[in-house]
């Protein structure tokens, strides 16, 4: 399957090549090594005598079998609250960047009411100048209700907004029917006979399957959500409100539950996990994950209907003795969760850390900085465009082209980093980074890498940051791609190419032209040729050649000969159509791909794109 990749690159390169404009272009992916010190925030508890003796020199730190040495050390205690006094008083100087996070798929209805309730009491409370906050809502999409701003009206003012915006939430939530609530009312429904039996065996499959993808999603959902903040100063923190979520849900689940943890505890981000439930039991296996988030992370847990007043205490009690301890990690393992051991020299003196911590390599480093600039709010129109090209299945998945294109800028010289995540089946299943500088004015940068993917849906988020001008631009699409056992004939969605000029780099090698994937949206150059690439796939016990037509509706004519698709022991085939260039006229066009077996259509699938005018 490659070389047919291969030919198509070279096909539509070689059917227009066009000189680069202005002066020639400067590229290459920079790599760059700085030292960055690794830090730790804890929080200290005690009397007021016995946390004033607290110094520098008062910290010993180990991570796993490694003793810290040469510590920084930074922080202070503040003063004991005096009745009256205002509650910022109780707080240290150095500002907080707060994080707002709504798990709404994991929120009853009652749940969610007293959260934005709780969260619209709790904020002004713990806000204090210098500090900045975002407003996180995960529902049937991951959005930013707030971004990070320090204006706190402006902040009330969207989770009122959010109270009031239903449009993510599902159905059934509304409806406050849970899977639980379902498979209890069709048991106990009249009149079902003998079925039932199996009728709730299969629903309970299916409503196992459904939660643990469910699950896998949010979290990761979670720790993207998390990244917004690797690239602000210390402290961070998050107020997460959850009431019917778990970590202990088979191992996927719990897989993603520790990388939650992990990207906290290598960010520096303390998470505050709100059980937002009235006074009452609540849900015992909600709670103790929570109560894991919080303390693996260093935070606090408020369950069992914990009032704001509660809220507000607890976090001061845990923010009022803040102590920033920065070391060099240089030789500590990589991407490897050390647990802390902190010993406080002062007799009296409780310490409040992370479960573990870890150090990220460089650049995974790099990719999470990076992709902390993605923006969640979708109203607006973003110049960046990613996309994925399919290529082959093998072993079971798909292999794509992952690409990643930042538009030209009016400057004599750009930097951009560029990233993108890939996320499948509730799972990150593929991260890229990497930074190109080009010289020459309207010059488009390009990051591609080559990705497997399983069948199914997938959600694929990508950013790019000039570094010059501070730029952030980003870019956020889902799809889904068929299993190939789903029926006589599967096609993964046609994908529309044209070639360019511009810095395209891929593994670590850069090139000054190559394809660019175009969106339904995007205008075409009609003087630029144009290639239509799908891939049709088969069944295991599907043997026989496949007879495929294509059809291309719009304003100019265009034929493309009946194809017999041979696959051989390959389950998927490529078929790319070629359109010359100056061949099509402006306007819209649908391409429609069909495969048909003695006259029956076996699968079908269709794009559409737009020609502009010469």
């Amino acid at each position: 399957m490659w070389p047919r990749l291969a030919l198509l690159s070279l096909t539509l390169l070689a059917a227009d090549a066009r000189p680069p404009p202005s002066p020639p272009l400067d590229l290459g992916v920079l790599e760059q090594t700085r030292t960055t010190l690794a830090q730790i925030e804890v929080t200290l508890t005690g009397s007021p005598e016995a946390l004033a003796k607290v110094g520098a020199g008062s910290f010993e730190l180990a991570l796993g079998m490694h003793d810290i040495e040469h510590l920084l050390v930074d922080g202070s205690c503040a003063p004991p609250e005096a009745e009256g006094a205002p509650s910022s008083a109780a707080l240290p100087p150095r500002p907080t960047t707060w994080m707002l996070y709504f798990d709404q798929p994991h929120l009853t209805v009652t749940g969610r009411t007293r959260a934005l309730e709780t969260a619209r009491e709790v904020l002004p409370r713990l806000f204090t100048p210098g500090d900045r906050v975002t407003i996180v809502a995960n529902g049937t999409r991951l959005v930013t209700a707030q971004p990070l701003t320090s204006d706190l009206g402006a902040a009330l003012a969207s989770l009122d907004r959010l109270k009031l915006d239903f449009t993510q939430l599902d159905p059934r939530l509304l409806a406050q029917e849970t899977n639980l609530d379902l498979m209890r009312r069709v048991a106990t429904t009249k009149g079902a006979g003998g079925s039932t039996p199996m009728a709730l065996f299969g629903m309970s499959r299916s409503v196992v399957l459904e939660e643990e993808w469910t699950l896998r999603r949010d979290w990761t959902r979670l720790k993207l959500a998390l990244r917004r903040l690797a690239d602000v100063e210390p402290s961070r923190a998050t107020l997460y409100f959850a009431d019917t979520i778990y970590r202990s849900f088979g191992e996927a689940v719990e897989f993603e539950f520790e990388r939650v943890v992990r990207e906290a505890s290598a960010l520096g981000i303390r998470v505050y996990a709100m059980e937002p439930i009235m006074l009452g039991a609540g849900n015992a296996a909600a709670q103790k994950t929570l109560q894991s988030l919080a303390s693996q992370t260093g935070g606090q847990a408020f369950i069992r209907g914990a009032t704001p007043e509660r809220v507000v205490r607890g976090i001061r009690e845990d923010q009022g003795c803040r102590w920033l301890l920065s070391f060099d990690p240089e030789g500590l393992p990589l991407d490897k969760p050390m647990e802390v051991f902190l010993h406080v020299s002062v007799p009296g003196v409780r310490v409040h850390a992370p479960a573990k911590f870890e150090i990220q390599n460089p650049r995974r480093r790099a990719t999470t900085r990076l992709m902390a600039q993605f923006s969640l709010d979708e109203r607006l129109p973003s110049a960046l465009r990613s996309g994925l090209v399919p290529l082959a299945w093998k072993h079971g998945k798909y292999t794509a082209l992952l690409q990643v294109t930042a538009p030209g800028m009016d400057l004599p010289s750009v930097t951009w980093d560029l990233g993108a995540s890939l996320v499948e089946r509730g799972r990150v299943g593929a991260e890229t980074s990497g930074r190109t500088r080009v010289g020459g004015t309207g010059v488009p940068v390009t990051l591609e890498t080559m990705v497997e993917l399983e069948a199914g849906t997938f959600e694929l988020a990508a950013v790019a940051r000039e570094v010059t001008t501070d730029r952030a631009i980003s870019y956020h699409v889902e799809g889904t791609w068929p299993k190939p056992d789903d029926a006589l004939a599967v096609i993964v969605p046609p994908v529309v190419l044209q070639p360019g000029v511009g810095a395209f780099t891929r593994d670590g090698e850069t090139r000054k032209s190559g394809s660019l994937v175009r969106g339904k949206d995007d205008r075409l150059d009609p003087s630029r040729p144009t290639a239509l690439v799908a891939l049709v796939c088969r069944p295991k016990h599907i043997r026989t050649p496949l007879q495929l037509s294509r059809v291309l509706e719009g304003a100019s004519p265009v034929e493309f000969p009946p194809l017999t698709l041979q696959l051989g022991d390959d389950r998927c085939g490529q078929v790319r159509d070629m359109i010359p260039a100056k061949t099509l006229g402006p306007g819209r066009y649908r391409y429609r791909i069909v495969v048909r077996d003695n006259g029956t259509m076996l699968g079908s699938a269709e794009t559409s794109f737009v020609v502009r005018e010469p």
